[in-house]
Protein backbone atom coordinates (compact mmCIF):
# COMPACT_ATOMS: atom_id res chain seq x y z
CA UNK A 1 0.00 0.00 0.00
CA UNK A 2 2.81 2.40 0.79
CA UNK A 3 4.62 1.51 -2.43
CA UNK A 4 1.49 2.32 -4.44
CA UNK A 5 1.73 5.83 -3.05
CA UNK A 6 5.39 6.17 -3.93
CA UNK A 7 6.75 5.71 -0.41
CA UNK A 8 9.57 3.34 0.33
CA UNK A 9 9.12 2.07 3.88
CA UNK A 10 10.96 -0.83 5.41
CA UNK A 11 8.83 -3.56 7.00
CA UNK A 12 10.60 -2.91 10.30
CA UNK A 13 9.35 0.67 10.28
CA UNK A 14 5.77 -0.49 9.76
CA UNK A 15 6.20 -2.98 12.60
CA UNK A 16 7.43 -0.21 14.90
CA UNK A 17 4.43 1.96 13.97
CA UNK A 18 2.10 -0.89 14.81
CA UNK A 19 3.81 -1.45 18.13
CA UNK A 20 3.65 2.24 18.97
CA UNK A 21 0.09 3.05 17.90
CA UNK A 22 -1.82 -0.22 18.39
CA UNK A 23 -2.50 0.35 22.12
CA UNK A 24 -3.97 3.79 21.42
CA UNK A 25 -6.18 2.48 18.62
CA UNK A 26 -7.28 -0.47 20.72
CA UNK A 27 -8.19 1.72 23.68
CA UNK A 28 -10.30 3.96 21.46
CA UNK A 29 -12.11 0.96 19.98
CA UNK A 30 -12.82 -0.56 23.38
CA UNK A 31 -14.45 2.65 24.60
CA UNK A 32 -16.75 2.72 21.58
CA UNK A 33 -17.68 -0.93 22.08
CA UNK A 34 -18.52 -0.31 25.74
CA UNK A 35 -20.77 2.61 24.90
CA UNK A 36 -22.57 0.53 22.28
CA UNK A 37 -23.00 -2.27 24.78
CA UNK A 38 -24.37 0.19 27.33
CA UNK A 39 -26.86 1.52 24.78
CA UNK A 40 -27.98 -2.03 24.00
CA UNK A 41 -28.48 -2.81 27.68
CA UNK A 42 -30.49 0.35 28.36
CA UNK A 43 -32.72 -0.23 25.33
CA UNK A 44 -33.43 -3.76 26.53
CA UNK A 45 -34.50 -2.48 29.93
CA UNK A 46 -37.09 -0.07 28.51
Amino acid sequence: MMQERGLLVDHTTVYRWVQAYAPEIESRCIVKDKSRELKKQTSLLK
